[in-house]
């Protein structure tokens, strides 16, 4: 299969007519190849609507509405303006990974709750604190 589309991408990179960035024939002479793009599999009309794509996302869910976007709309407010968004998502998921990694540290990678060595149930409540305080650090980076 690889060898396949390496092969129509060179048969269409010594095409001096074909355009890399438009997915077919150069109209005018004036216009000029771009190599490096593999938009050689796209037809004009797909590379337009690829380039005008813009992703918007809506949650509708009551628990997002009225209690995780206000929340993380109020700590977004305290936080420093110096903090990115990324730096946020990032601090939420070390804090997601923190319980797995010490469950596995502790129990290994079985994850069997053995008799004499069992996992505590307050585990599971510390796992699932971390695991809201991550979800409102994914929520407050798109505040």
């Amino acid at each position: 299969m690889s060898t396949m589309i390496s092969k129509i991408y060179q048969d269409r990179s010594n095409d001096d007519n074909y355009n890399y960035m438009e997915g077919g024939d150069c109209n005018d002479a004036s216009e000029t190849k771009t190599k490096g793009c593999f938009t050689p599999y796209l037809d004009a009309d797909a590379c337009e609507n690829a380039r005008n794509f813009r992703y918007r996302c809506e949650d509708l869910g009551i628990c997002y509405i009225y209690f995780l976007s206000p929340l993380a709309a109020r700590i977004a407010e305290c936080l420093p303006r110096w903090l990115t968004a990324n730096a946020i998502t990032l601090i939420g998921t070390f804090f997601n990974l923190g319980p797995i990694i010490w469950m596995f540290s502790m129990y290994g990678i079985s994850l069997m709750n053995d008799p004499l060595n069992p996992i505590p149930n307050w585990f599971w409540y510390v796992q699932a604190a971390f695991y809201f305080i991550y979800r409102i650090c994914d929520e407050v980076d798109g505040k």
